[in-house]
């Protein structure tokens, strides 16, 4: 780790990033909805227990982990950033969420030294880091700075006037498409890539959720689903090279291994199954769920495709509608609402791999 830990990461770095996921007194997490599934986890997370039951650090180079069911995924789940570890001793001073985010320490090649909510991010090389332990990342530059909340005009003219190098979550504006690539110089720079945006459904697991907190429920959805129908939905023309994901990584992320928990032909779902796992489950004739979308805006658009796709499953479902941007915000991240949001649209973007087009700045030579 960088200073002012000084030390290599310990398998006890990995506990006590996980027992602060359950610290929601400034910023709520999402990760118990993956660390619940360690053994005592969930009592710790309700203040019943003072450790972790299902963690254990015999070393510092071991890290025994117990769930309490069976997770074919789960090495990839330990792959989310929420598991990213943290050192307890210096941790301990800073609250969890934004205190801590300004003071943030990690183990690879580069380290934060500035962070300006809201305007600026300054990474240096981590003087602890050695490319030879870690074959994964590499440090190509001393210095990456980054600037926050700039809008796409201007981020595409310091792209083109060589202020900047490349955006992390802009894309060219279509104005300026035609124009670059008639430019002999600069359409050389210009490529179109995979945005490695993912799209998919929040299933509610809590018991106070009502039927979707039934597996069997759960299952029945996943098999129902048309993934292709709603692929097209979202993306138009653009639909027939999009992946398919049926895991926790992406498509296109590192370390990323084809697995797929509920195969359907061609991925177009399986309503015969899905209506046999609602009858294993009380519902022989079907049942109707809540469902959380954006009625405008990119996810607006798979909305049909999976009312229909649901239906011949013989799953209906009650809508309630959001503003683009507000539904994790209004209901997603809130308990209170979870036979609201029995289902819910939500996407993520793959952090270095946001823009679908870009320009890069010539090579220095540096």
């Amino acid at each position: 780790m960088p200073p002012p830990v000084n030390r290599e990461v310990t398998a006890t770095d990995f506990i006590t990033a996980i027992q602060r996921l359950y610290d929601d007194r400034a910023s709520p997490s999402q990760g118990p909805v993956y660390a619940d599934l360690i053994a005592g986890a969930s009592r710790f997370g309700a203040g019943k227990t003072r450790s972790i039951s299902g963690l254990a650090a015999p070393n510092p180079h071991t890290l025994q982990v117990t769930l309490v069911q069976p997770a074919g995924d789960f090495l990839s789940i330990l792959s989310l950033p929420y598991f990213a570890p943290v050192p307890g001793e210096y941790a301990a001073s800073y609250q969890v969420g934004a205190n801590y985010s300004e003071h943030v320490v990690g183990s690879g090649p580069y380290s934060l030294t500035t962070y300006v909510p809201g305007q600026t991010v300054i990474l240096d090389r981590n003087p602890n880091w050695d490319p030879a332990t870690d074959p994964l990342r590499k440090a190509w530059v001393d210095r990456i700075q980054i600037k926050l909340d700039v809008g796409i005009s201007s981020i595409q003219q310091q792209i083109e006037h060589q202020d900047a190098d490349l955006s992390l979550d802009s894309h060219v504006p279509q104005a300026r498409v035609d124009a670059l690539r008639a430019d002999p110089e600069r359409s050389r720079r210009l490529a179109v890539t995979p945005t490695a945006s993912t799209l998919f459904l929040v299933l509610e697991t809590n018991p106070k959720a009502g039927a979707i907190a039934d597996v069997r429920v759960r299952r029945a959805v996943n098999y129902a689903v048309d993934k292709v129908a709603y692929r097209d939905g979202i993306t138009g023309r653009y639909g027939p090279t999009g992946e398919l994901a049926s895991t926790i990584l992406a498509p296109g992320s590192l370390g990323y291994r084809p697995y797929d928990l509920y195969p359907t032909p061609g991925g177009r779902g399986d309503p015969a199954k899905a209506k046999s796992l609602l009858a294993q489950a009380g519902y022989p004739h079907g049942l109707t769920l809540t469902f959380v979308t954006q009625g405008s805006g990119r996810l607006a658009a798979g909305r049909k495709p999976i009312e229909a796709s649901l239906k011949r499953a013989g799953i209906r479902l009650k809508t309630t509608y959001y503003h683009e941007g507000e539904i994790v915000e209004e209901s997603l991240a809130i308990p209170a609402k979870r036979r609201q949001h029995q289902l819910g649209q939500s996407g993520w973007i793959q952090d270095d791999a946001r823009p679908h087009r870009r320009v890069a700045r010539p090579p220095t030579g540096q």
